[in-house]
């Protein structure tokens, strides 16, 4: 099969890709949801593994984009791969946008692939029962909102991530500049004991061959 994973986290989609390369599948990439639309608007792919929080567009609005699309993967098996979204509104949510399951990270190999089955024949359902009229109609204005209201709650948290970023940067910073400090204290204190150790050295041999001494 081949899979479209998105995911901001380059360590997880190396991850998830590994394990999923494997089973012997084949991978598509996508760091949004945005990314994830244009990768779909060229590349077929028989199911999509997303996160939920990304930036510019997270795995809800996802989702909602690629069902109510005219695309040939409008229909494609969908499944939304979390650590943050774990409530049962959120759950409930993301099968109303049109998500065909819902993991919480970290999960199994075989956790995944078993989902992925049962995403896709969800979607022989959902191809069977689509109209062209409506699309996807069974998105409610309810919904919707609950959706925008959860894409600013992303904001905020991708806010508060890159202010944590930002502090943890001059943080690090801070530690770098004291770490550099106390080595040149620590390079000046060992050159100024080598100079007194010399010192010491001539004196005690100035002394040994009679020489003057201080009093």
């Amino acid at each position: 099969m081949t899979f479209l994973i998105v995911d901001d986290s380059p360590l997880d989609l190396k991850l998830l890709r590994a394990q999923l390369e494997q089973q012997g599948h084949q991978i598509v990439e996508a760091s949004n949801g945005v990314e994830a639309l244009q990768v779909l608007e060229h590349t077929a792919v028989d199911a999509v593994v997303s996160d939920i929080l990304m930036p510019l567009m997270d795995g809800y609005r996802l989702c909602y984009e690629i069902r109510k699309s005219v695309t040939a993967n409008a229909d494609v098996a969908v499944v939304l791969y979390t650590a943050t979204y774990s409530s049962s509104s959120d759950r409930e949510l993301a099968e109303t946008l049109g998500a065909d399951d819902y993991l919480f990270k970290p999960a199994p190999i075989a956790a995944i692939l078993d989902a992925v089955k049962e995403a896709q024949r969800k979607s022989k359902h959902r191809q069977q029962a689509r109209t062209t009229t409506d699309p996807y109609g069974a998105v409610r204005p309810a919904e919707v909102a609950s959706m925008r209201s959860l894409e600013m709650r992303n904001r905020e948290l991708d806010d508060a991530l890159a202010t944590d970023r930002a502090t943890l940067a001059a943080a690090l910073e801070q530690n770098q500049k004291l770490e550099n400090d106390v080595a040149r204290l620590t390079l000046g204190l060992a050159q100024a004991n080598s100079e007194l150790q010399a010192h010491r050295s001539d004196e005690t041999q100035t002394s040994a061959e009679g020489g003057p001494t201080r009093t």
